[in-house]
């Protein structure tokens, strides 16, 4: 069995919501941000 692949990301900019969704694309991944309650996807 494949090991997880734990990432934590810091800041929801541009930079951050990019690599989140390329980590997140793996099904090995599992993902945690941390950034400001006020961020708005979209």
């Amino acid at each position: 069995m494949a090991k997880k692949i734990k990432v934590g990301i810091i800041g929801l900019g541009w930079p951050g919501r990019e690599h989140l969704k390329g980590y997140l694309q793996s099904a090995r991944a599992e993902g945690r941000t941390c950034g400001p309650m006020s961020f708005h996807a979209g």
